[in-house]
């Protein structure tokens, strides 16, 4: 294990794998083609990498964890960044041979440095092993809200991938965890990529964090629920996985300030397939403090079983792989599991004091693509409009398209011609919340981007038609709600990404 405190700057690392080329989109070119990082691992001895000689050492050494040739690399990295990287324990030389201790790869515009996972190692992972960029840290940065924020706690921050995301929003970091090899390595992530103002404090929940609030939460906790809570990167190794998530949730209101906001993924169980969203409400009760609950999938137990015993990334025989599922089942029928939630939980406590709850089973359809944080604080102020504004006073505000829009016209053929059958207003990224939209809509949307207040909006359509405006308030009102609840639509000019 390297030791991070000796380690040096690493700007001259940093400056030699991006001038070397060592991108992502490289190495999704190459690893994609052949089948993934271990398929890749075996055949790049066998043939040619089809890349640069340097670039094709750095894959071996970072990408694949296989040794390079010593004087290759020295050559690459420069004699002396060698060197003091093999002091501080990152790189090993034996044999002529170097090798890296930590898996190196580009996510975004950083690196990340992690632990090799057992795909490339052949061995089980250690209790304390440190995961990379995921599906869970992805889609909890897909999530997270951008805005600007003085104080920020990343809360079991593993290798720090959030810090990397929130470090271009966020003035100052804290960062916790109960693994001190995941600080290491968040310490190495931080001077790997020259981010500053991250503190990184060792302890279990918010204690390391003390009575200090925040405007910015996150957190990614092991939340696999398993009889095997060995590993403590997927299930916490002291309690039930539900039960840390439950004590995240509950820690996270108290301490938001004004307009801030927490996201936390999380699983849970649950007896009856609709009572999903019982425990996660529960859990999230808090003055004065908003949420909103997401389940993005339930699955019976077996199907959760199968599924998370065959992510470990073991190789397990039948008769391993049966017994491990027996085991798990077993635990499930102990604590009278009979369905088990994946989804996230999102706070916000509004300045103007006034809490809402919102509850919403994301179906596949409309599951994020890309970032979806823009759109998760425009939903956020949306409720905090409607529950703190009357009609009256919506109707002078102005209101205006989110960029991402987009009018949708299905058409249908009928008798030999095309005609309309459908329009809808859908969004080009994020939660993909469609919204069906008559011709009447459509004119008040083009009429509410000229700047027009919602109420001259009514109005002036309603002159185009030779209609009574009275008459069609409420229906038009009903659809810029759903709307703005939608994040299609948000106040001109809030702030608001």
């Amino acid at each position: 294990m390297f030791d991070a405190a000796r380690l040096p700057d690493l700007a001259p690392l940093r400056e030699v794998l991006r001038s070397k080329g060592y991108t992502k989109a490289v190495l999704k070119d190459r690893i994609g083609r052949l089948g993934g990082l271990a398929a890749f691992g075996r055949i790049l001895p066998l043939a040619p990498s089809g890349c640069e000689p340097d670039l094709d050492a750095l894959i071996r050494v970072f990408a694949l964890g296989r040794p390079a040739e010593s004087a290759a690399l020295s050559r690459i990295l420069g004699t002396g960044l060698a060197g003091t990287l093999a002091d501080a324990g990152l790189l090993t030389v034996e044999g002529g041979l170097v090798s890296s201790c930590a898996l190196l790869v580009p996510i975004e515009e950083w690196y990340l440095a992690s632990d090799f996972g057992p795909d490339l190692t052949g061995r089980p992972c250690a209790p304390d092993h440190v995961l990379g960029a995921g599906p869970a840290p992805l889609n909890l940065a897909g999530l997270t809200v951008r805005r600007r924020a003085a104080s920020a706690l990343d809360l079991g921050t593993g290798g720090g991938v959030q810090c990397l995301f929130m470090s271009s929003h966020a003035e100052r970091i804290t960062a916790t965890d109960v693994n001190p090899r995941a600080l290491s390595f968040a310490a190495l992530n931080m001077n790997l990529n020259a981010v500053r103002g991250v503190e990184l404090k060792p302890g279990s929940l918010y204690e390391p964090a003390g009575d200090e609030t925040f405007d910015l939460i996150v957190s990614n906790p092991p939340f696999v629920i398993a009889p095997d809570r060995s590993s403590e990167f997927r299930s916490a190794t002291d309690r039930e996985s539900d039960s840390l998530s439950e004590a995240v949730v509950r820690g996270a209101g108290p301490r938001l300030k004004a307009g801030g906001y927490a996201v936390i993924l999380l699983n849970w169980p649950h007896r009856e397939a609709g009572g999903w969203a019982e425990a996660p409400l529960s859990w999230s009760e808090s003055p004065g403090v908003s949420r909103w609950i997401m389940c993005f999938d339930t699955e019976e137990p077996a199907v959760y079983a199968a599924r998370w015993i065959g992510d470990s990334g073991e190789s397990l025989g039948r008769g391993e792989f049966e017994a491990r599922f027996g085991e798990w089942m077993d635990y499930y029928r102990r604590r009278d599991i009979r369905w088990l939630s994946a989804g996230a939980v999102v706070l916000h406590r509004s300045a103007g004091g006034v809490a809402w709850t919102r509850v919403d089973r994301i179906e596949r359809n409309v599951q994020k693509q890309g970032l979806c944080g823009g759109q998760v604080e425009r939903i956020c102020l949306a409720e905090d409009l409607l529950s703190q504004s009357p009609d009256a006073d919506l109707l002078r505000m102005r209101f205006e398209p989110c960029p991402e829009h987009a009018l949708v016209h299905e058409m249908k053929l009928s008798g030999g011609r095309w005609a309309l059958d459908s329009t809808s207003l859908v969004l080009k990224s994020g939660f993909g919340f469609a919204g069906s939209a008559d011709a009447g809509l459509v004119k008040v949307l083009e009429l509410m981007d000229r700047g027009g207040t919602l109420g001259s909006c009514i109005d002036g359509f309603a002159g185009l038609i030779g209609a009574d405006p009275a008459g069609m308030f409420e229906p038009v009102m009903d659809s810029v709600k759903k709307l703005l609840r939608n994040g299609h639509i948000r106040v001109r000019d809030s702030g608001a990404p």
